[in-house]
């Protein structure tokens, strides 16, 4: 939850107090993605490299090709257990580049190509770092080829790619939509419902490359994000589900604005019906924060907007 915190305290702060700074920022780069390190130092994947916010000195800090990126139209970040900084290309270059804050050096790039110089990838949407394999939502150059890329982590955490994977199912997917890692398994969010493999079970085989091997964890077509858990909830445009009794049941009732780009829970909420739950909800336009079917949303300042809305509501059913 501590990255819906920082993404809500950035928004305000820039919405009230640095309207103008924010407009001049914003006119150039669209962020992406929203990462939280250690330090509360705030990072953000943007159309033209990543931005850093200092939360103590309230200061930004551009990081571009003169600080070791190779590549700036950024779709997506993550960070990993060192601090370091995973971000995917947006298209038509759908690299991989890891780099290290501490340092402030590039640790790793990598991009697919064709014999003949072409980009096979175009663009990588998200990033799940686990303890020692890595998963990346792609796009290749044709609109049916999607799918992830599967990293094993080497002796330093960095990746080292080992294959992709688009056969979830024998039905035709033509959007995937998050990509999540829990314990041994990773899950897939599609079009057609949401996928899970063991990837352990299939760490040094071919065997995630197979329908049979995947499993289908929801069948309908309306899931945008999933957040796995002992007590997994699946968020869609106008509602939160939980299982129960193994049977996904509606929980919450409303509609989100803008398209939806990350998603959390605290670590220590099992359920939207548990006391002090909370669940966060970034889309393009808004940043939500939603406990006991309660909302709190707050308007993301892209250019000149109005001041935050706060105060909606979900209806419990």
């Amino acid at each position: 939850m501590r990255i819906f915190f920082f993404a809500f305290f950035f928004s305000l702060l820039y919405s009230q107090d640095h309207s103008s700074l924010w407009d001049s920022i914003t006119s150039l780069l669209t962020p992406t993605g929203i990462q939280v390190a250690d330090d509360d130092i705030i990072y953000a994947s943007t159309s033209g490299g990543l931005l850093q916010y200092n939360t103590d000195t309230e200061e930004f800090n551009f990081i571009k090709t003169e600080e070791g990126l190779t590549y700036l139209d950024l779709a997506t970040i993550s960070i990993d257990r060192q601090g370091r900084l995973w971000v995917g290309g947006a298209p038509p270059r759908g690299c991989l580049q890891v780099y290290d804050p501490a340092s402030g050096q590039a640790k790793y790039y990598k991009e697919w190509k064709d014999s003949f110089g072409n980009y096979k990838v175009v663009r990588i949407n998200k990033i799940q770092i686990g303890e020692v394999i890595a998963f990346a939502m792609f796009e290749g150059a044709t609109n049916d080829k999607i799918g992830i890329l599967g990293f094993q982590l080497d002796p330093d955490g960095l990746p080292d790619y080992q294959d992709y994977y688009t056969d979830f199912t024998d039905e035709t997917i033509t959007e995937i939509r998050d990509l999540d890692i829990f314990q041994d398994s990773v899950y897939v969010t599609t079009d057609q419902g949401i996928f899970v493999g063991n990837y352990i079970e299939h760490l040094h085989t071919a065997g995630l490359k197979t329908a049979e091997n995947w499993d289908q964890v929801y069948p309908g077509n309306d899931a945008m994000q999933f957040l796995p858990g002992d007590s997994p909830l699946i968020i869609t445009n106008g509602s939160i589900l939980n299982r129960q009794n193994g049977v996904w049941t509606t929980d919450c009732i409303n509609s989100f604005i803008g398209n939806i780009i990350q998603s959390e829970r605290d670590s220590s909420s099992y359920d939207t019906t548990a006391e002090g739950a909370k669940i966060g909800v970034l889309t393009e336009e808004y940043f939500y924060e939603i406990s006991d079917c309660e909302i709190d949303s707050f308007q993301i300042p892209i250019g000149n907007q109005n001041t935050p809305t706060i105060g909606t509501y979900f209806v419990r059913v």
